[in-house]
């Protein structure tokens, strides 16, 4: 499994725990009084957290470079997206893909505007539409890794 070296990383947030999964962390924001939710947590984790893409392989081009999201569409889908997993299994099954680990900060900076991510989680799926990617876009500082 290659696993590419992103250009720009997540920044910390203050509270993200890499051994708690994403999963746990939105399950609970979803769970929450609806008076009081706050998806802050949740989407703080998901630009830390490290998930399984689906790929495919590029007939050339730079290491770093090599791959393409795979992308999917469905009648159930509004928009063409990709899927992420923090479960590796879950990446399996697909012909002539692959699985890279991304950073969700990363993986929504390089991803096209107009897909949307689909989070297979333990016994279902989570959809990020290409609104809620823009917003987090637009307001999450990215720093260069060293």
């Amino acid at each position: 499994m290659n696993t590419p070296t992103p250009a720009t990383q997540a920044s910390s947030f203050t509270g993200f725990a890499p051994d708690v999964l994403f999963e746990t962390t939105l399950s609970q924001a979803l769970t929450s009084d609806a008076a009081t939710a706050n998806m802050m947590p949740a989407w703080n984790h998901f630009l830390n957290a490290e998930f399984f893409v689906a790929v495919t392989p590029k007939a050339e081009g730079p290491i770093n470079d090599a791959y393409d999201y795979a992308v999917f569409s469905s009648p159930k889908q509004a928009e063409p997206y990709i899927v992420v997993s923090e479960y590796p299994e879950k990446m399996t099954g697909h012909d002539g893909q692959q699985a890279i680990r991304v950073r969700g900060g990363s993986l929504i900076h390089t991803l096209n505007p107009q897909h949307s991510i689909v989070i297979a989680l333990s016994q279902n799926t989570f959809t990020l539409p290409t609104s809620l990617l823009a917003w987090l876009r637009s307001n999450t500082q990215f720093v260069p890794t060293a």
